[in-house]
Formats: C-alpha cells, structure tokens, sequence
C-alpha cells in the first residue's frame, strides 16, 4: 500500500474542488459532465489517504510509519557497515549466531536481522544455539546459558569468526564462556558494544574483531531526526564501529 504526502493530499484535494465548482457553473453543458466525476473520485480519494495518514486504515498512521522506516534505516546502516567490515578482513568461515535460539525461525525480526546481516557480510551460515531446557525455563530466562553457548562453540570448531547477535553473559560470567578464555582461537564480533572496559582487553588481543558503538556526544534532539536516506550518512549520524585501533580511545 502506497502512502501520499499530507502536503499533496491537500493540492489534489484543492484541484478537485476547483474542477467541481468550474463544472457546476458549466452544468448546462455536457461536455463538463466528465469533469465533476473525476473531480469526485479524486476528492474521495483525497479523503481516504488523508484519513489513513492521519489514522491508519489497516495500518498504522503516517507518523508512525515515518518513523518505522527511520529505525529501519538506522539499523540496516548499522547491520551494513559492520558487516561490509567484517567481509574486508576475509576472516575465514563465518557463522552468524541469531537470536532465539532453538525458537530462532519463529521469531520475525531475529530472522529479518540475521538474512540482512548475512546480504552485507557475505559467504556465512545462520546457525541457532540449540536450548536443551525446557519452555517453562526458556520463559524465565531467554538467552543462552553458559552451558549452551560452550556447548555451541565445541559443536562448530570450524567457525572462525562467530558474529553473535544473542544477549552474552552480564559482567565476569562472560569469562566463563570458552570463547573468552585464554588460548581460544576464533574470533568474536559483536553488532552490540557491551561493557566497554570489559571488553577492552579481548579487542586488544584481537578476540573481538568489531562491534558496534552510539555515537558519543549526541543530544536527546539529535535521536528525534529521522534517518537520512543516505545509509552512510545514516551510520555517521549515529554510529562508531570499534576495533582494535580505535579501542583506548574509548571511554
């Protein structure tokens, strides 16, 4: 469904009323005849876009789709530049970790966000953490245990980059997962910057190959503009990516 500016809406509409009162002074003349009924259909097509931009018919209205489509911007700006980075540094079998786990597939926007990093990074496989609980325990907690996620990594020692969009481990237990222990071999990246000081010393080891950071110095005013359509302006407007090279810059 298409949507029309508020702004033309409102022309189309002042046209139509003008060819409606031109053809009812010409009412006498069955050449104008024509006219008024295009000019009625164009009015109450006026009247339904207008209605649906400020309502929704069917959908929601015109600002909330507005703004939709600008987190959807901001995030496909993001999903972007962090994958077109991680495909320059060719880092071997890729394998994108979505989240949901074993309910992964059933989850709408963990399935949109794992295909539209998989479009920007490349050759790599969508692989789940498999959930050996029950629902009842899946419910009270979510995200992968430790347990699963090591289980995960074993199961995939191939991999040599996993790009984990799963909530990690709070804190000290993120050590205890193997991936983050000392000798590990494959490397990490994150489309969500954690605890910075955390993290800090797995990007100097190199562990961590990329992640996502906001924007420092942004004013609540600046998260009410709309995403520029431009993706790279997009990016800048509300992005850092953080690697080994920019990481003590970073407080």
């Amino acid at each position: 469904m298409f949507t029309i500016p508020t702004w033309l809406i409102v022309l189309l509409a002042l046209a139509a009323a003008v060819c409606m009162g031109i053809s009812y002074k010409k009412k006498d003349d069955p050449k104008f005849k024509p006219l008024a009924v295009v000019a009625v259909i164009f009015l109450l097509i006026c009247a339904y876009a207008y209605i649906d931009n400020e309502i929704g018919i069917g959908r929601d209205n015109l600002a909330t789709r507005q703004q939709q489509e600008s987190a959807n911007r901001f995030n496909e700006a993001k999903v972007k530049f962090f994958g077109e980075y991680i495909k320059s540094k060719n880092p071997g079998k890729i394998v994108i970790v979505p989240q949901g786990g074993t309910n992964y597939a059933k989850n709408e926007y963990a399935v949109k966000q794992a295909e539209l990093l998989k479009k920007y990074v490349g050759d790599a496989e969508i692989k789940p953490v498999d959930y050996t609980r029950s629902e009842e325990d899946m419910a009270m907690n979510p995200m992968p245990t430790i347990e699963e996620f090591n289980k995960f990594f074993k199961a995939n020692k191939d991999a040599k980059l996993f790009i984990i969009l799963e909530q990690l481990p709070m804190g000290p237990e993120m050590l205890k997962l193997d991936i983050f222990k000392p000798g590990a071999k494959q490397q990490v990246a994150l489309l969500d910057m954690g605890e910075v000081q955390m993290l800090k010393p797995f990007f100097q080891n190199g562990t961590i190959l990329v992640s996502v950071i906001g924007k420092s110095g942004l004013k609540p005013e600046d998260y009410e503009k709309p995403a520029p359509s431009d993706l790279k302006a997009a990016f800048d407007a509300r992005f850092e990516l953080v690697t080994k090279d920019n990481i003590d810059k970073i407080k």
